[in-house]
């Protein structure tokens, strides 16, 4: 019995051993960086590179582990740095024109005002990124990506994790497996990619293009055409000149359209809002269990606003005439019919859509119609 004890007390005296954390190391160097354009970091842990108006690399590197093993080579114009069992934050010049970063075990990345291209890869951390004076490539394998303003292009993919950029001045290509996307600003056109969440995009100055598996798409204005689909959520689309959207279980809502709008809902009432002088061109608003609504904004001596509504059904738009009168043809059996009384009445345009209808009037098997004058 007291063997046994005395075994137990000696294990519990190992595991302490074994269990005792090693003390903290830290080390620093510098490293000339003259004529160098390339800067391709390395590490085990988080790593935190900054840009400065510098003509070295400075870093500081810390382990935890009790060894700290740094390797630095050079050639050419290419400089690799290596921290095999460390986090590290690195200071290199603005003027390099290529950062690369790599992390393993699960490591962070940061990195601000860099004045060249950035590419960071992590095997399952987060990466952010801020102040970025070129294009940004970011890949995490399970990690949240944070674009902060980046004056060039950003493709950033992350296998599990949200996306949330606030500036891009290029194009912008964005994937999760496993996320929301969320951006603030992006000028040039943008493809976002979700395989499970949400998509915001408040202000875009080009085109979008926006594909979910299961989550809401809400677009705020878009300078250019919108592409969005959904699997299972809602689309909100606040302002666009051409618009595609497909939603297989949810509503669609759309605001300030004009052009080519196309609306298909699997279940889910289906609501557009024409811009103001706008025409629709080659539309057409389906849903296969909802109502679908259109708002007609007011033109000269009309009414503020007329609506009219076809419950279950497709419209479809193309130009008909330009002189009071206009249909749009419905599936199953029916069609929309307005006239008006030229530009008096509200006028028309070519898309055949009544700026102010007269007079409304809908034919069909489950038709109901509502606008702000008579039906």
């Amino acid at each position: 019995m007291r063997g046994w004890l005395k075994f137990a007390a000696m294990t519990a005296a190992g595991l302490l051993v074994v269990c005792a954390p090693a003390a903290e190391l830290r080390r620093e160097g510098t490293v000339p960086a003259q004529g160098v354009r390339t800067v391709r970091i390395t590490a085990a842990g988080a790593v935190t590179v900054r840009g400065a108006e510098t003509g070295s690399v400075v870093w500081t590197a810390i382990s935890r582990t009790g060894d700290a093993p740094v390797e630095s080579h050079r050639i050419a114009q290419v400089l690799s740095l290596v921290f095999p069992n460390t986090e590290v934050t690195v200071t290199i010049p603005r003027n390099v024109r290529r950062c690369w970063v790599r992390t393993t075990k699960a490591g962070s990345v940061q990195g601000w005002d860099l004045g060249g291209a950035v590419e960071v890869t992590s095997d399952g951390g987060q990466l952010t990124l801020d102040r970025i004076s070129g294009p940004v490539t970011a890949r995490t394998v399970g990690g949240a990506i944070h674009i902060g303003n980046v004056a060039g292009d950003a493709r950033c993919f992350t296998g599990a994790g949200g996306i949330r950029a606030d500036r891009i001045g290029g194009r912008a290509n964005l994937e999760t497996a496993g996320g929301e996307i969320s951006v603030e600003e992006v000028h040039g056109p943008l493809t976002a990619s979700s395989a499970g969440g949400n998509i915001e995009i408040a202000r875009a100055d080009s085109s979008i293009s926006a594909r979910t598996s299961g989550g809401l798409i809400r677009i705020g204005q878009a300078a250019g055409p919108v592409i969005a689909d959904t699997g299972s959520g809602a689309i909100q689309i606040a302002g666009s000149s051409d618009a595609l959207c497909q939603a297989s279980r949810g509503g669609i809502q759309l605001k300030n359209v004009a052009g080519v709008v196309r609306a298909i809902s699997g279940s889910g009432d289906i609501l557009a809002e024409l811009m103001a002088g706008g025409r629709l061109q080659n539309s057409q608003l389906s849903t296969n269990a909802g109502d679908i609504t259109v708002l007609i904004p007011a033109s000269g001596d009309g009414p503020e606003r007329s609506e009219w509504r076809r419950r279950t059904n497709c419209l479809r738009f193309s130009a008909d005439s330009d002189v009071g009168f206009g249909r749009a043809h419905a599936d199953g059996g029916g069609f929309v019919e307005w006239r008006g009384s030229g530009a008096a009445g509200g006028g028309f345009g070519r898309s055949g859509v009544p700026a102010s209808p007269a007079a409304v009037a809908i034919r069909g098997r489950r038709g109901v119609c509502r606008c702000s004058k008579r039906c």
